[in-house]
């Protein structure tokens, strides 16, 4: 019966890309499994996954294959703990609160990492936020400038080398 030619049938669960969503917000939400920590620069730690950081980076794949021990500590420097956490939310989920003053710093970790997708992502951000600034920036000018020129219409200064002519 296996010897004949079978037929292949393909399972799919149509729910799948939910439950992978669901099974990895549970990983970060639980620890009991994390086998590697991340240290901020502000000394927080960071519980996270071998797996999940491997497959996300790859500088971080490089890292951690490197050392195969049970549990691996990685410090990251001058990076602050609410970085590294929204690192990790993205890494997991795909999606990160952060605040914005973090935003560059944010952006620079995601691009030494590798990861890609979430240095774009905050670029992005960092970009429309300079352009926004730029142009509050303008109507500042615009607006002092207007002003200044309007203060100086006030105060016209008579022309001494052509004085009005009495007629």
């Amino acid at each position: 019966l296996l010897g004949e030619m079978a037929e292949v049938i393909h399972l799919s669960n149509k729910s799948s890309p939910n439950n992978k969503k669901s099974l990895l917000r549970v990983l970060l939400s639980d620890n009991d499994f994390a086998d590697v920590t991340l240290v901020s620069g502000d000394n927080q730690h960071v519980a996270a996954h071998r797996a999940v950081l491997g497959a996300s980076s790859p500088f971080l794949r490089r890292i951690l294959f490197e050392s195969l021990q049970q549990r691996t500590f990685l410090y990251l420097g001058q990076v602050d703990s609410q970085v590294v956490e929204a690192l990790v939310q993205w890494l997991y989920l795909g999606r990160c609160e952060v605040d914005r003053g973090w935003m560059e710093q944010l952006c620079s970790l995601a691009g030494q990492l590798g990861v890609q997708d979430l240095q774009e992502a905050t670029a992005a951000v960092i970009g429309r936020d300079r352009k926004e600034q730029h142009e509050a920036t303008a109507a500042v000018i615009g607006r002092d400038m207007k002003e200044q020129q309007e203060a100086t219409d006030d105060f016209i200064v008579p022309d001494m080398q052509n004085p009005p002519q009495d007629d």
